[in-house]
Formats: C-alpha cells, structure tokens, sequence
C-alpha cells in the first residue's frame, strides 16, 4: 500500500473527519472508500477495510514509545516487581552460601 501526502483545505479536513469517525473508519480508510466509489471501482469490503486499519493499527504500535512508569499496564509492573524479587533472592541465597573466611 502506498502513501501520499495531500494537501486539503482545513474546513474539507474536518467534514472529512466527522464523516469518517460516523461511519467508524480511519480517514485513510474513508478515503480510499470514497475514491474507489468516485471512480466507479467497487467499494473495498469490510475485509479489506480491516486489513488497512489493522495495517495502520501495527504502524502506529511500531512506531510508539515503550510503555514505563504511572501508564505501564498493570501485568507489565507485576512482571517487574517479580522480577526484582527474583534477583534480590538470588542475591541473598548467593550472599549466604558463601563459607567464611
């Protein structure tokens, strides 16, 4: 799938918008639709509309921070914590085997 950039009057943009969150599509995905419509292609099908979104979906996610601190999901802070627990225990069991000098 190939990208552009266009260049669009910003009161067009907004009923772009309204237009595609009512009908629950990305923009990107509104757009192909009503292109293919103009142009007397068949509409893309529900398939390929989610394949786009989901292919937009994985670029956000790739291209995204990784998530630390107050917004770490919770499984991810508890993966944390048992990890240091872990290590401080492997620590300490390691401290206490060794004979005395």
């Amino acid at each position: 799938m190939k990208k552009v950039l266009v260049s669009l009057d910003e009161h067009l943009l907004e009923r772009i918008d309204a237009a595609a969150q009512a009908s629950g599509l990305s923009r990107s995905a509104w757009l192909a639709a009503r292109s293919q419509e103009a142009l007397g292609g068949p509409p893309p099908t529900k398939a390929e509309i989610n394949r786009q979104v989901l292919a937009e979906i994985r670029e956000i996610l790739a291209a995204a921070p990784p998530i630390y601190g107050p917004h770490m999901p919770a499984w991810m802070e508890i993966r944390r914590l048992r990890d240091e627990r872990a290590e401080h225990v492997d620590r300490s069991a390691t401290r206490g085997s060794r004979s005395p000098a």
